[in-house]
């Protein structure tokens, strides 16, 4: 007589059985971020980080999903271990080319907007890691550091960085260092984590204002959500969830 399936293999079925809302968008954005969850599996499972910080529009969503693996593991291995005492906490900051920097002056009041707003946040007592869909440049990177390191922000803090993808000559291979996790590295005692290659970001690029709802007008550090955007956001959130739990069985097959 075969034996009937355990509760655990049927749930991972029905997980495994359920489909995206935005199936083809959602698809892509799960290989970057099986990528960046295996390089960040330890991390996680040992508390290192105790808040996530999104260099919003693009990294909402990439931090959405780390958000919600980092409370499913927390929720398995609490019986465990008591390392990790509190959930990690997720904050939002509009970024990205319109960031102000603190050497413009006609940018003076838009950056101590960006102080007093962090300020407000209680990262926790361990690292940070800010987290973005694309590196090009890499100088959103570096001033989201730099602001960090203000001491107007009373921010005391160890940072690590993640992006999804990272425009690289198709020549080099990504086990090498970029030249931006050297800059960050030196600059910051960081480290950068990459998923994948240039693929992933560039398809997701014209499609996550859409997807995560959030807008760009006059800078302002606090992200604007567009309201015509409410149900793609309410469909995006249910994708992120399932996609989180979808990582967390191939990544932690052991906490089924």
């Amino acid at each position: 007589m075969s034996e009937l399936p355990s509760n655990e293999s049927l749930q991972s079925k029905k997980i495994n059985q359920r489909e995206y809302n935005f199936e083809e968008e959602m698809e892509q954005l799960e290989v970057s971020m099986i990528s960046l969850v295996l390089q960040l599996k330890d991390a996680i499972v040992e508390g290192d980080y105790s808040s996530f910080l999104s260099d919003d529009t693009g990294g909402r969503m990439p931090t959405l999903v780390l958000k919600y693996i980092s409370d499913i593991v927390f929720e398995k291995l609490k019986k465990e271990s008591n390392k990790n005492k509190e959930k990690v906490k997720a904050f939002f900051l509009a970024a990205g080319r319109d960031l102000p920097e603190p050497n413009k002056e006609y940018q003076s009041k838009k950056y101590q907007e960006v102080i007093n707003y962090l300020k407000k946040m209680n990262f926790g007592d361990r690292k940070i890691l800010i987290i973005t869909q694309f590196i090009d440049s890499g100088n959103t990177l570096k001033s989201i550091g730099a602001i960090l390191k203000d001491e107007g922000t009373n921010i005391k803090n160890d940072f690590d960085f993640a992006s999804l993808d990272i425009e690289l000559n198709p020549d080099i291979d990504l086990n090498e260092i970029p030249w931006i996790q050297k800059q960050l590295k030196d600059q910051f005692g960081s480290k950068l984590f990459i998923g994948h290659k240039h693929d992933t970001a560039m398809f997701m690029r014209s499609r996550h204002g859409n997807l995560s709802g959030i807008t760009r007008t006059d800078y302002s550090p606090v992200p604007k959500v567009s309201e015509s955007s409410y149900n793609n956001i309410i469909k995006t959130r249910q994708d992120l969830k399932l996609m989180a739990e979808k990582i967390v069985e191939k990544v932690w097959p052991e906490l089924k």
